[in-house]
């Protein structure tokens, strides 16, 4: 009876002493990540940073052709973490925008920009891709958020939402404001 007690005993040990082996490595490594990440940018000067808000403020009104306001701006230079595989830790920055649209009050653009995907690169690699992937669908899918949070109350302003809806259909660019008045009505 002894004899299987401790051979259990040794057994369990043996067996929590190598799965720490295990987490010990990935602590290991998570905290070597954390203190030395993986850059994927520089931190952005104070005046990179306005560069890069007039450049978006501009690239609106000319896209859109009509005023916006910025209601706030910020940038963050910090640490992500990143899943998958491994523990991955970078260090990047993200610009922060809540822009309103003046002519249009129902339209309130919230979005970020990380410049992870400029890797390194300068500015106007930033703006690029901003202008590629974001710039065409920001304002149609403000439009659905409004609706998605708002056609259900009494301050909803179909007016405005046919008429920016029209707008956005003429600009072939629909889709994804009726992705939420299809995902609204199910």
């Amino acid at each position: 009876m002894k004899k299987g007690i401790i051979t259990s005993l040794v057994a369990l040990s043996l067996l929590s002493s190598c799965s720490l082996i295990g987490v010990g490595s990935v602590a290991t490594q998570a905290t070597y990540n954390n203190v030395f990440p993986e850059k994927w940018s520089e931190k952005a000067t104070k005046e990179q940073q306005e560069e890069v808000k007039n450049q978006v403020m501009k690239l609106l009104e000319e896209e859109y052709k009509q005023p916006f306001k910025l209601e706030s701006f910020e940038y963050k230079y910090e640490k992500h973490h990143e899943t998958g595989g491994s523990i991955n830790v970078r260090e990047y920055g993200t610009y922060y925008f809540k822009i309103q649209a003046i002519d249009n009050p129902i339209i309130e653009l919230d979005f970020v920009i990380k410049d992870k995907e400029t890797l390194k690169d300068s500015i106007k690699s930033l703006i690029e891709s901003f202008k590629k992937k974001d710039l065409k669908r920001l304002y149609c899918s403000s439009l659905g958020e409004y609706y998605s949070k708002n056609h259900a109350n009494a301050s909803f302003d179909k007016n405005a939402f046919d008429k920016n809806a029209k707008y956005c259909d003429e600009r072939g660019d629909s889709e994804d404001y009726q992705f939420y008045i299809k995902y609204m009505s199910n």
